[in-house]
């Protein structure tokens, strides 16, 4: 049985249940959050922050350092966006972002390092990938069959081709066009599922199809983060936790959870923030951190209309679908040296965090069912009566594929499970951006298009508008700073949250 969050409103079709929230992260008081907004000083204030994820938080601490009277607001009930640790065992997992970039362009790390020595960090998939191929025959990645195999050479000798903006010009075609002119490789290929789902769906998030060639190699030229990536090692410390103790702990006494934005009047001196409640937070700037699903699926309603060119900038940029599935068992049925598994079917790509884990006595995949994988799997959990059916169904789907590959032992030493499935989130609905064929066409990008502020009182900020270092959490970072510099330059150090009649 997979594990339910009683704490997820029931009214949504979120496919994942999860165990309640880390208590740290429920801390925010019920004062906060059932503060009202109407009608007194108190519910005026410099700024606004929509979203607390990353790029909210940070844009908050900025500000705050700053002296602007600050409010951020929340529509989920726990702070971090797509930052979520949880517990599954005794071990504690990522369901959102899990690998940290070195110290280059990251305060992140020098910050955790910090805070708790650098044997905090180590090094994520030490070991030996494992592919799947030919119907579930195994080839190992420093093997013979695998050496010898030109369709596998092929997909290695992919990953430093891609990025090579002298090698892609045509902004109108996909990753999956590109590898057909590359190697003759299309969907019916034997090594198809190696690029859909260890590549495409493993490193950005969607299919093949989806993601844009000459876009995609535009934007690896221009990342200014590490190469090179850690993970956390202790057994019981996560992404959510350590962030917590380093910086959200300060600032959440700012915060309003379960607080749903519906829509943002700009239309006047001030600008009116209106929650699903029925209450106003008015203010003089918004920072808008809402994920490219969120903003493509217009849930959050403007007066004026946005202009032309943010709604052209969110609908170039694409957003990814797909879930994490943490599985747990009694044992491992796996190798030791398997650092990593790339599946021909729905689990698309699985890895084991429990090998990193330091004094972890769990035995746990992780896998990564992303694209037309995750889109699959998030169909097969809506055809239930419920949501937690669904999520057993996605389970079953999946210990069905495994027990294919590697027997019987799957079923009897399996435990239990995770499933977030970030697509039918109702305050997400999606994994992260991903560059689409025109995101970087003509020499435009519509990550700074979005980035852009509207009559300096509309800014938006997150992984997706920046144009260096999108889809991860330093980028967020990077953005959500950038934005309360922005709005710093213009209040010059000044609070004085306008007047309500």
């Amino acid at each position: 049985m997979s594990k339910n969050d009683s704490d997820i409103n029931r009214d949504r079709r979120d496919v994942l249940k999860v165990g309640a929230a880390s208590a740290s992260l429920a801390c925010v008081s019920n004062l906060l959050i059932n503060e009202k907004a109407q009608g007194t000083n108190h519910n005026t204030y410099d700024v606004v922050i929509i979203g607390a994820g990353m790029a909210g938080l940070s844009a908050a601490i900025e500000l705050l350092a700053h002296g602007y009277r600050v409010k951020i607001l929340e529509a989920s009930h726990r702070l971090g966006g797509r930052i979520y640790s949880e517990t599954l065992g005794e071990t504690r997992i990522e369901l959102g972002a899990e690998e940290h970039y070195l110290g280059k362009n990251n305060p992140i790390y020098s910050a955790v390092i910090k805070k708790y020595g650098k044997d905090v960090y180590t090094k994520a998939y030490e070991g030996e990938q494992l592919l799947s191929i030919d119907n579930g025959k195994f080839c190992w990645e420093f093997s013979s069959e695998c050496l010898s195999d030109p369709d596998v050479s092929n997909f290695w000798k992919y990953n430093s081709y891609y990025g090579n903006k002298a090698q892609h010009k045509d902004y109108s075609i996909s990753l999956a066009d590109d590898i057909l002119k590359q190697y003759g490789v299309d969907k019916d290929h034997r090594a198809y599922h190696l690029y859909e789902n260890g590549f495409a769906g493993a490193i950005f998030g969607d299919s093949l199809k989806r993601i844009g060639a000459a876009s995609l190699a535009e934007q690896d030229s221009k990342w200014t983060l590490s190469e090179d990536i850690r993970v956390l090692a202790p057994s019981k410390l996560g992404y959510s936790d350590v962030l917590e103790k380093i910086w959200w702990n300060e600032i959440s006494d700012h915060v309003l959870l379960n607080t749903v934005v519906e829509h943002i009047d700009s239309s006047g001196n001030s600008v009116a923030v209106h929650d699903k409640g029925g209450n106003r937070h008015i203010c003089h700037k918004v920072i808008i951190t809402a994920s490219i699903g969120v903003l493509q699926s217009e849930l959050i309603q403007f007066t004026p209309a946005l202009p032309r060119a943010t709604i052209d900038a969110y609908n170039n940029i694409g957003m990814g679908r797909g879930m994490k599935v943490a599985l747990r068992f009694t044992a491992p049925f796996w190798e030791e040296r398997m650092s990593y598994l790339i599946t021909e079917g729905l689990s698309s790509s699985c890895w084991v965090p429990t090998n990193y884990k330091t004094g972890s006595k769990d035995h746990i995949l992780m896998c990564y069912p992303m694209g037309n994988n995750g889109q699959t799997l998030t169909d097969i959990a809506h055809k239930k009566e419920d949501d937690l059916e669904g999520a057993e169904e996605i389970i079953r789907t999946m210990l069905s594929e495994l027990t294919t590959l590697f027997g019987e032992e799957v079923n009897t030493q399996y435990i239990d499970s995770v499933v977030q499935d970030w697509t039918t989130h109702p305050y997400v609905l999606g994994s992260y951006s991903y560059p689409t064929p025109s995101t970087y066409a003509n020499g435009n990008s519509f990550r700074s298009q979005l980035a852009q502020p509207i009559n300096n009182q509309i800014f938006f900020a997150g992984e997706a508008t920046n144009n260096k270092n999108p889809s991860c959490v330093p980028g967020a970072l990077h953005e959500g700073s950038r934005a309360a510099n922005q709005i710093h330059n213009i209040l010059k150090g000044v609070s004085d949250p306008p007047q309500v009649a």
